[in-house]
C-alpha cells in the first residue's frame, strides 16, 4: 500500500534478471560468461559512472537507486558474498564480476565521503514518530544513531487512481554507523511515519513504514 512510485518498474526489473538466471546456472556449469552477468556487468559500470559524475555542490543524491544495491557489494565484502551466494553465482561468474565491482568500489571511496545528509532531512522533531521508525530497524548493539527526524512537519496526502485519499505520511530519516559493518561508512534509513484513510475525513493510528537504506558519507 505504501510502495514508492519506483518499486513496479525495479521489480520487473528484478523479475527479468531473476528469468535470466535460469540460463546463466547453465551457461556457468560450462565455464562460459551468461547474459545476465554481462547486463550486471553493464549495470555497475553505469554505477560507477553515476558515481564518478558525482558533485556535492549541484545534488543531493549520489546515485540513482537501482535493482540492486550495487554501492554497498562494491565496498561490503560480506553483502556481495550473500549477493552471490543468494542469486546463485558460480565461482567463473564471481571473478567475472569481482573486478568490476572493486572498480566500483574504488570510485565509491574517493568519492561519498562528500555527500553527506541534508541537514533538512532531520527540521522537525517527534518523540513518538521517532520510537515508531527506530522501531522498523533490526535490534543491534553495535549501531549508533547519529541522527533522527523528519523532513516535513505537515501530513502528506497520497491519493489513489480515482482521486480518493488512501493514506497520509511524513518522511523520517536515521542517520547511523554501525560498527560491525565491513566498511567505513554511515548508513541513511528512509522511514516513511503513515496513517491509513479511515473515511469521513478521518485517519487511523500512526505507524511506520521502512522504505530503504543508503550508504552516505558520516559526519
Amino acid at each position: 500500500m505504501y510502495r514508492g512510485h519506483l518499486k513496479i518498474r525495479l521489480l520487473k526489473i528484478s523479475y527479468l534478471v531473476s528469468t535470466l538466471a535460469i540460463f546463466a546456472i547453465s551457461a556457468a556449469s560450462q565455464g562460459k560468461i551468461d547474459v545476465r552477468t554481462e547486463i550486471i556487468r553493464d549495470e555497475i559500470n553505469k554505477k560507477k559512472q553515476e558515481v564518478e559524475n558525482f558533485d556535492p555542490a549541484t545534488s543531493e543524491k549520489f546515485v540513482e537507486r537501482g535493482f540492486k544495491d550495487w554501492v554497498l557489494f562494491s565496498v561490503s565484502t560480506r553483502a556481495r558474498a550473500e549477493y552471490y551466494r543468494q542469486d546463485q553465482f558460480a565461482p567463473p561468474q564471481q571473478a567475472f564480476l569481482d573486478p568490476v565491482f572493486n572498480s566500483l568500489g574504488e570510485a565509491v571511496n574517493r568519492k561519498l565521503a562528500l555527500y553527506k545528509p541534508a541537514t533538512r532531512y532531520f527540521a522537525f522533531r517527534s518523540p513518538a514518530d521517532e520510537r515508531l521508525m527506530l522501531g522498523q530497524l533490526r535490534g543491534s548493539t553495535t549501531r549508533k544513531v547519529m541522527k533522527i527526524g523528519l523532513s516535513q512537519a505537515n501530513w502528506e496526502i497520497y491519493k489513489d487512481s480515482y482521486g480518493l485519499p488512501s493514506y497520509r505520511f511524513k518522511r523520517g530519516y536515521i542517520l547511523a554507523k554501525d560498527s560491525a559493518d565491513d566498511h567505513p561508512f554511515c548508513k541513511l534509513y528512509y522511514v516513511s511515519v503513515v496513517q491509513d484513510y479511515a473515511g469521513g475525513g478521518r485517519y487511523g493510528a500512526s505507524a511506520a513504514k521502512y522504505e530503504e537504506t543508503n550508504l552516505i558519507g558520516c559526519p
